[in-house]
């Protein structure tokens, strides 16, 4: 040891790399077909109107141009613009209800435009987010 009275620690900065998740790809299932969305096709908007949604849901609550799905800060996620909001059920996790306001999604789980997330309804939209 020197007679230095000073001790600092030098942290090897090559060794710590951080690995941060790319998203690939969104995966829609809606009444029994697939919709795989890649980074370059968002956005992506949801709702009644099918000449200006990519993914045309009917129904009494569900607004012509009802939600997008897009990319901020590097991460996709839902952009509610509807009358009647959208809920979000990430995973096992309690629903959340979104209302003009944007909501990363994360991992796979359940939307439903306008109403209440109940597992029963065949109406459910699911959806995984695919990262590499």
């Amino acid at each position: 040891m020197s007679d230095d009275k000073t001790y600092a620690t030098r942290l090897n900065t090559n060794s710590a790399k951080v690995v941060i998740a790319q998203f690939v790809r969104i995966e829609l299932f809606y009444r029994g077909k697939l919709t795989a969305i890649k980074r370059e096709e968002l956005p992506f908007y949801i709702g009644r109107d099918e000449e200006s949604c990519d993914l045309s849901i009917s129904g009494d609550t569900i607004s012509r141009r009802h939600c997008v799905l897009q990319m901020r800060d590097h991460q996709v996620g839902l952009l509610d613009t509807s009358t009647n909001g959208t809920f979000v059920r990430p995973g096992r996790a309690e629903s959340v209800f979104i209302h003009n306001e944007y909501y990363p999604l994360v991992g796979q789980g359940t939307i439903k435009l306008g109403q209440r997330i109940d597992l029963e309804d065949p109406e459910l939209l699911l959806y995984k987010v695919v990262t590499e």
